[in-house]
């Protein structure tokens, strides 16, 4: 995934001072804009999880009930933020 940075005050800030930038959410769109201007990473509470994940089935969840996802193995912290294969 390749970021095109936003000049501005947040990228600014992240570049220039010890502040991190945190994006309150679980939706692609929004984390890669946060991103943009200098996020570092996410962070989401149940509400906003279980939100987006009805906002953006096609992102979250299989792609039918014929083909749910599986983790082979149970998941490592080498493997957080990757998703496991269908």
């Amino acid at each position: 995934m390749s970021i095109d940075y936003t000049p501005g005050p947040l990228l600014d800030a992240a570049r220039n001072t010890p502040t991190a930038l945190w994006n309150d959410s679980a939706d692609p769109d929004e984390l890669r804009q946060s991103i943009s201007f200098g996020g570092v990473g996410a962070t989401c509470n149940p509400t906003i999880a279980y939100t987006c994940i009805n906002q953006r089935k096609d992102v979250w969840l299989p792609a039918s009930p014929s083909s749910p996802r599986r983790c082979p193995r149970p998941p490592s912290p080498r493997s957080a933020g990757r998703s496991c294969a269908r």
